[in-house]
């Protein structure tokens, strides 16, 4: 065995199992051994690691395919491409997708190897990365919080041919570029010492419905050290400086940090370059461009790095007449409770020619002991004497209380007749300082109920209801809020009745709603079991409350809504607004994250805004970002070729599923609801266009509504219109819809419905919703 070649499998049939690509690997006379190819001469992000792709399996060339293992319930792989953003070039890799709660995934036929044969500095090595979910159930925003957990398991006989398995866990972070993982040979021993053959090899991640792809899955004789060295820049990525006239500047490179797997910093060549204007001048206005490069000793080239440095021209100092601006730290309006604290956040200032500015005076006539409204106020002069001010209100309230119009609902006395169950018999008990219902017979919804009487609210003005509860089962309950009678119509809503679904673990609830009009005489606080399961329902701390000012969370207001973008481009915040009704003016309090993720592939991005007022109420709201290839961003339909199976995709009494990269189903209703908003106008012509194929008996029927949808809170109903199919063919057709949107258009949905007899059946793919003129 040549020492830099791959480990000579002992038969045809496993050289095409693991798809290595060994020349002469036709028969076990064959004595050809191929080597190691050299390392590449250039990073390449998309394959993960510096060694050329032909090194591994699915590596792009023509061929037979390896031989997969398929446990129950998992979906099969498929062999589909990856195109490499940095050299435009496309390659095979193998993707996996787990499904709902099934256990180990698909993975790689090997035959059978004699650990014994491999020599003991043998490495198994492949590359993965994460794709993304496949089904509605689960989202990307799943793997965002910590790095993900991954399983590397080698199935094999023990020396009395017994099953026998060794298995490594590692994590990976949460990110969808290509990464290389390497196992030795005493790792696998060290995991289980009776192992002696290996027959398959597979690594999953330990979270359901994950979509993944695995490329140059290899054996090496040998470890080789196949990572490139890690590049860090010291200080920011972009970098201002100031070209003074009359002077001669000078860039000062804060330069870079390297660290390598195998090799000491001293040991690494790293290599400046530079953009088009060359090396920085700092006496040259204009934007300058360096890039880092490092190759390691055995010749791995790591991922370079890239500072921006900004040359431009110092403003006049002599003219100067413009004072510094100050920004304040937090809002420009505190409310704080009497003799309660007022904690001073401070300003921020910063001059055209001094830069930031740290001698910033404050005065203050806060007295938090006496009730009133104050004036902080922030003022910070340059060195051309120039002087501004910013200024911060200060209220200090008494506040409110709002009392509880629940008797005993904390249920800390025995019920008396505050509570009755009515409408049904059963049996209520405190257990624990909890109230139970329990040995009840389910009705109607209302049947049986637990009502408290005399209960009076004012019209107009608005309240909160909170409580806690739990079922013995998971099932629905309503609570009512209004005037029961005693004749028709029998009840009188002073809200609207709201269904509440009910866990097994105790959970808080809350509804606020305004009193209407039926307030005018005392009414009935309503909690309605009927309707469900027979099982024990257990309630607590129920409050009935005026909603006070201090109780109101802020509100944000984004500009437009989704963000549609090709990759490679700039993510542009539209802006956002926060407003709250005792704080005033929030925005500059709005904490945005997420906001950093990279363009350079195509992904689904959400980025947040959260806000908290004086009160400690917290609001949050989210704006989706969807970096599309540039051949899809005329295309208004996110995931319509199922390529992250149903996620965004809405299913109702459907067995939808995603088969070969398309959607079958044979029933119900898939839709993609309220989209494109932003992005389409009042009136716009549009084309819907989608692949379809089935079968149907008569009386099945396939149809497409088109919803033009009018903006939420609007009141309008959408404007609709429909196609129907009452055949269609065994192999794909393309089917195009035209469509002009309703005169009050401000999203659209897609609803896409399966009816008729049993044995329907459909096939979806390649669903788009373009403008017509593109």
């Amino acid at each position: 065995m040549n020492k830099n070649g791959k480990f000579r499998l002992s038969n045809v049939a496993m050289c095409v199992a693991l798809g290595l690509t060994l020349v002469g690997c036709s028969s076990d006379d064959d004595d050809t051994v191929v080597t190691t190819p050299s390392p590449s001469e250039e990073y390449v992000a998309d394959q993960g690691f510096h060694i050329s792709p032909t090194q591994g399996v699915f590596s792009g060339e023509d061929g037979e395919q390896p031989q997969f293992v398929v446990p129950t319930n998992a979906q099969t792989p498929i062999v589909t491409s990856d195109v490499a953003t940095q050299t435009d070039s496309t390659r095979n890799v193998v993707q996996f997708t787990t499904a709902d709660d099934a256990g180990l995934v698909a993975g790689f036929d090997v035959g059978s190897i004699s650990i014994d044969s491999l020599p003991e500095e043998s490495t198994i090595e492949f590359d993965l990365r994460l794709v993304g979910v496949a089904s509605t159930s689960a989202s990307m925003t799943q793997y965002s919080d910590s790095a993900t957990q991954w399983t590397f398991l080698v199935e094999g006989q023990n020396s009395s041919g017994a099953d026998v398995t060794s298995t490594i866990d590692f994590v990976s972070e949460p990110t969808e570029e290509w990464g290389h993982f390497v196992f030795t040979k005493s790792e696998l021993i060290n995991n289980n010492a009776d192992i002696t053959n290996i027959v398959a090899i597979k690594m999953y991640p330990n979270k359901d419905a994950t979509v993944y792809n695995v490329d140059n899955v290899a054996i090496y004789p040998e470890y080789r050290d196949s990572e490139g060295p890690k590049l860090t820049l010291i200080g920011g990525a972009s970098i201002t400086q100031l070209n003074y006239p009359d002077a001669v500047d000078v860039f000062e490179d804060p330069g870079y940090s390297v660290t390598d797997n195998q090799d000491d910093p001293t040991e690494i060549n790293v290599k400046q370059t530079y953009g088009d204007l060359g090396e920085v001048d700092a006496d040259s206005n204009g934007t300058y461009q360096i890039t880092y490069s490092a190759v390691d000793t055995t010749g791995n080239v790591g991922k370079p790095v890239t500072r921006t440095v900004i040359i431009e021209a110092a403003p006049d100092v002599e003219n100067d007449v413009t004072p510094p601006v100050l920004t304040l730290n937090g809002a420009a309006t505190v409310r704080v409770e009497l003799d309660g604290e007022y904690v001073e956040l401070g300003a921020t200032a910063n001059d055209d020619v001094d830069g930031e500015i740290t001698d910033i005076t404050i005065t203050s006539d806060v007295d938090v002991h006496t009730v009133g409204d104050y004036t902080v106020t922030y003022t910070a002069t340059d060195s051309s004497d120039n002087t501004g001010k910013v200024e911060r209100s200060v209220t200090v309230y008494q506040p409110v209380e709002s009392e509880n119009l629940v008797v005993n609902g904390d249920f800390s006395t025995e019920i008396g007749e505050e509570w009755i169950l009515d409408q049904g018999e059963g049996k209520t008990e405190i257990v624990d300082g909890q109230l139970v219902i329990s040995d009840f017979t389910p009705g109607a919804t209302w049947q049986p109920r637990l009502v408290q009487s005399s209960v009076s609210l004012e019209q107009g003005q608005s309240y909160v209801a909170t409580f806690d509860a739990k079922a013995g089962e998971a099932r629905n309950i309503v609570l009512q809020i209004g005037e029961l009678l005693t004749a028709d119509p029998w009840y009188l809503p002073i809200m609207d009745d709201t269904t509440v679904g009910l866990t097994t673990e105790m959970e808080s609830y809350s509804i606020q709603f305004t009193a209407s009009e039926n307030a005018a005489n005392p009414g009935h606080v309503i909690f309605a079991v009927g309707g469900g399961a027979a099982t024990p329902i257990t309630l607590d701390n129920i409050s009935l409350a005026a909603v006070t000012a201090e109780m109101i969370a802020p509100e944000i207001t984004l500009t437009g809504s989704a963000v549609r973008m090709a990759v490679g481009d700039e993510y542009v915040e539209p802006g956002y607004s926060a407003t709250d009704n005792v704080d005033g003016d929030l925005t500059a309090s709005v904490v945005v994250t997420g906001d950093d993720f990279s363009t350079s592939e195509v992904g689904t991005h959400t980025v947040t805004y959260t806000v908290e007022d004086s009160d400690g109420n917290e609001t949050v709201a989210e704006r989706t970002v969807y970096v599309l290839a540039a051949a899809d961003i005329d295309n208004l339909m996110i995931n319509g070729d199922f390529s992250s199976g149903l996620e965004g995709w809405l299913l109702f009494g459907t067995d939808a599923e995603v088969i070969d990269g398309a959607v079958k189903y044979t029933t119900g209703v898939i839709k993609k609801e309220r989209f494109a908003q932003g992005s389409i106008e009042p009136g716009d012509e549009l084309v819907v266009s989608m692949k379809l194929k089935g079968a149907f008996t008569d009386g099945g029927v396939f149809k497409v509504g088109l919803h033009s949808e009018s903006a939420e809170d609007s009141g309008l109903p959408a404007a609709s219109q429909w196609a129907e199919y009452w055949s269609v063919s065994s192999d794909w057709q393309t089917v195009e819809i035209p469509w002009t949107l309703g005169e009050n258009a401000d999203s659209i949905s897609v609803e896409l419905l399966v009816t008729g007899p049993t044995a329907q059946e459909v096939y979806l793919d390649d669903i788009t919703v373009k403008h017509a003129t593109f």
